[in-house]
């Protein structure tokens, strides 16, 4: 594929040093977490905001952002005020509603101009929400607005 570029680090609200906690031996297994202790084996990682990881690699903005973060959602989105206010990245968000409250992510959704829907659900408390910018509503003039109001001369 040459239209997808993966990009190896941990995203989350600012740029810091954070201790992923590892659970089980295998990669994907999901239930490894930036934001919750499921172990004592922990390792640590760069976190950082995409708005300045962006910028500081001089990299273009991305049309699709997949986020499954074991309960750090909103926290990567609040790493995105830039990217978000732009309006023109959609997401796929796996929400994991036993880990995190699925209503504070969509309103923050919401007040950021996003309108999104639930294309999946898991009977496990999961489900997948795809994200886009809101539609913008057609401005509707008034009736008899600017009628009769051209200026004499």
């Amino acid at each position: 594929m040459t239209n997808v570029t993966p990009h190896l680090i941990a995203a989350g609200a600012k740029r810091e040093t954070r201790f992923l906690s590892l659970q089980g031996q295998s990669a994907g297994q999901g239930l490894h977490s930036l934001q919750y202790t499921v172990t004592n084996l922990t390792t640590p990682v760069s976190v950082w905001d995409i708005d300045s990881y962006i910028n500081v690699n001089k990299i273009p903005p991305p049309h699709l952002v997949k986020i499954d973060v074991e309960g750090y959602e909103l926290q990567v989105l609040k790493g995105m005020k830039r990217l978000l206010a732009k309006k023109k990245t959609r997401f796929i968000i796996e929400v994991h509603e036993a880990l995190m409250d699925k209503g504070e992510l969509e309103d923050f959704l919401r007040k950021k101009g996003y309108e999104f829907k639930e294309i999946v659900r898991l009977p496990i408390n999961r489900s997948f929400l795809f994200a886009q910018p809101a539609k913008d509503k057609p401005k509707v003039e008034k009736k008899g607005a600017n009628k009769g109001l051209a200026k004499k001369k």
